[in-house]
């Protein structure tokens, strides 16, 4: 997916350059599509992490394009992770100018979190805790280096609905692609060398190599990679006992 939206960028800046090369003047003397495309990564963390180390493949420099260029031709990322620390994904300032950070404030905010925040931290701090016993669900929204808390309305009340044209779960689709056989006997190789001693849990790089965290709230951990692991480890316990 990173692959094709990036696609679609470097296609609408050559349609703008040739255009303006051919004598356009404006918008509408171009051909040129300008569908809004909205790009949502989950485990924003782990793909950086991941695409970053990979240095057969230039994934992250495009995840990049598309932060500090897209906006102009309609076409945004919003990144999801457990952090907000982005910066820790390898951004630098400038990058890190071109986006809204929306840190979800719970009872305990981490540390960690509020490395980035514009604007007097103790008091936005204050806020939010405020905010939290009243019973509301408080954030702290940062754009270009200032911060304000906001309140996240409570959408319960609305007749709320989603229309997905197109029915097939995305996560269904990532599972058949990732839960390929060479991947399967990986996993059982890894399961019989860690029912053995031999290794420390694999379970962890596991997660890594696939883009995804190994948390409770996580569907693509719980509903598909977990489930295949502890089969794989119980099948390698029993042949080593046999």
């Amino acid at each position: 997916m990173i692959d094709y939206v990036h696609g679609e960028l470097d296609k609408r800046i050559k349609t703008c350059v040739d255009g303006v090369k051919n004598g356009a003047k404006k918008l509408s003397d171009l051909q040129i599509d300008l569908t809004p495309i909205c790009l949502i990564c989950e485990e924003f963390d782990s793909i950086v992490e991941r695409y970053k180390s990979d240095k057969t493949s230039s994934r992250f420099e495009k995840l990049i394009e598309i932060i500090k260029q897209g906006r102009g031709y309609k076409i945004k990322l919003i990144p999801v992770g457990q952090s907000a620390s982005v910066g820790e994904g390898g951004f630098s300032l400038a990058t890190l100018e071109n986006i809204a950070q929306l840190i979800i404030c719970y009872p305990s905010i981490p540390e960690s979190q509020l490395r980035y925040l514009g604007g007097a931290k103790d008091e936005l701090i204050e806020i939010a805790e405020r905010l939290i016993k009243e019973g509301k669900r408080p954030a702290i929204c940062t754009i270009k280096g200032q911060s304000r808390v906001v309140t996240i309305p409570d959408l319960s009340g609305f007749n709320v609905s989603f229309v997905n044209s197109n029915p097939t779960d995305p996560d269904d689709v990532w599972w058949q692609e990732m839960n390929t056989e060479t991947f399967r006997l990986a996993l059982e190789l890894r399961a019989v060398k860690y029912s053995q001693g031999l290794i420390p849990s694999p379970l962890k790089q596991i997660c890594g190599e696939l883009g995804i965290e190994p948390r409770s709230t996580n569907k693509r951990y719980t509903q598909y990679l977990k489930p295949v692991w502890e089969t794989a480890l119980s099948e390698a316990k029993t042949l080593a006992k046999n």
